[in-house]
């Protein structure tokens, strides 16, 4: 299996605007959800029954970010959750994120990957 990989390019909610840049990367032992230049926040084995990062102290909130559906090759959606002290409620949105480097190819990317879809 080729490395696949997603990057947030647009959120939406109060907040959302600290994950822009991020990258979820899909390689043969799972998925990680990273820091834009690369220092992994989390990860789940392809076995996970959701695709849920939980993270904590990023950008000085702790994170729960979901992935709705992961397109190869394509945009892909889900929705995220900043929690900051236990006496607020969580800032919540939605993110879209592209397929390669910021929307532009990657070549790390297999140029022949074709294109399929699958809602988690």
């Amino acid at each position: 299996m080729a490395q696949n990989k997603w990057t947030i390019v647009s959120t939406t909610g109060t907040g959302g605007g600290g994950i822009q840049g991020c990258k979820i990367v899909q390689d043969p032992s799972g998925y990680s959800f990273t820091q834009p230049k690369g220092l992994e926040l989390a990860s789940l084995p392809l076995s996970a029954p959701s695709l849920t990062f939980d993270f904590t102290n990023y950008k000085d909130l702790d994170w729960s970010v979901s992935i709705t559906n992961l397109v190869i090759g394509g945009t892909s959606t889900g929705s995220w959750k900043a929690y900051g002290d236990e006496s607020t409620d969580p800032e919540e949105g939605d993110w879209t994120a592209q397929a390669g480097a910021g929307g532009h190819p990657d070549p790390d990317e297999d140029a022949g990957t074709n294109a399929a879809s699958a809602s988690v």
